[in-house]
């Protein structure tokens, strides 16, 4: 029968590192994995494209709703995988033993719902990722800008429209599904493929979330609408906490023979993250702004 150990999954919500067996990914990847999974730096640049135009009112609620679902999305996923290898399940992974594992409990209903839905995310990720990549390729990279259509110009004379080249565009997203097809036709292992994906996305996190807490400090940025000081604190402590996870991958990869302790090597890399999120205060003027931002809220 299917339960739930509600103090084991209370201690569960605690931040702890898992132990690593001979068959298992480094603890250190798994973490930084999930969090790339949800906190992928494109977002940035489509979560901007997509609220273009719009209220900062709406923006927030759509980025409060999609942030609940993640984290209730991830939860479950964890719950399941972690029921599915304490039921007895092989060392190796396989979604059609995953489907065996819910059908005992929720029968044909559950294994068509959790078809569905699993196909429904490979959709959305096959769509979103190439598009992502263009919309990202768009906004950092400076293209000849066209002349706007008559239309246009009437309503608004002074806005000109900036847009990649089609062919550039189109070719981006062809490269990606490209790139997809010749992993999945040289039969790599795709858990390794993917593991090895989310861990260079994480370690690009510190870069993207840090360039995010300079542009929300930015006095001619954010003129409208300055940051506050709570959310400051909260941007803080995402952006380190960012910082350490990479410092610890990294420490991991590269002194990990050396550096067996695992408590010394997360307190190295927590050193590690503060040193760094330091090091951005006093070469920017982003402390100077986070100082400022607690005074105009006193």
């Amino acid at each position: 029968s299917m339960g739930m150990d509600w103090t084991n999954f209370l201690w569960g919500l605690l931040p702890n590192l898992p132990p690593k067996t001979e068959t298992s990914a480094e603890p250190a990847d798994i973490i930084i994995s999930l969090v790339s999974t949800t906190s992928v730096g494109y977002n940035l640049f489509l979560g901007g494209a997509m609220a273009k135009g719009r209220q900062l009112g709406s923006a927030q609620r759509g980025i409060a709703f999609s942030t609940v679902s993640a984290v209730a999305v991830s939860i479950l996923i964890l719950i399941v995988g972690s029921g599915f290898h304490q039921d007895g399940g092989s060392t190796t992974f396989t979604i059609s033993q995953l489907s065996a594992f819910i059908y005992k409990f929720l029968g044909t209903a559950g294994v068509v719902v959790f078809s569905l839905g699993f196909i429904a995310a490979a959709l959305s990720s096959i769509l979103t990722c190439p598009l992502a990549a263009a919309l990202t390729a768009d906004s950092v990279l400076t293209f000849k800008e066209k002349e706007t259509l008559d239309e246009e110009k009437e309503t608004d004379k002074n806005e000109e429209k900036r847009e990649m080249p089609r062919m550039i565009f189109l070719g981006l997203m062809l490269l990606m599904v490209l790139v997809s097809v010749v992993v999945i036709s040289a039969n790599a292992d795709r858990t390794y493929v993917i593991l090895i994906a989310q861990v260079f996305n994480g370690c690009l996190l510190p870069l993207f979330s840090t360039c995010l807490l300079l542009c929300l400090n930015d006095k001619q940025f954010m003129v409208s609408s300055p940051q506050s000081g709570l959310a400051n604190i909260a941007m803080i402590i995402c952006v380190t906490l960012t910082f350490i996870f990479t410092s610890n991958v990294l420490l991991q990869k590269l002194v990990g023979t050396v550096l067996t302790n695992v408590n010394l090597r997360l307190g190295l890399a927590t050193g590690l993250g503060v040193a760094g999120m330091g090091s951005v205060c006093a070469a920017t003027s982003l402390g100077r702004e986070i100082v400022s931002s607690f005074r105009k809220t006193a």
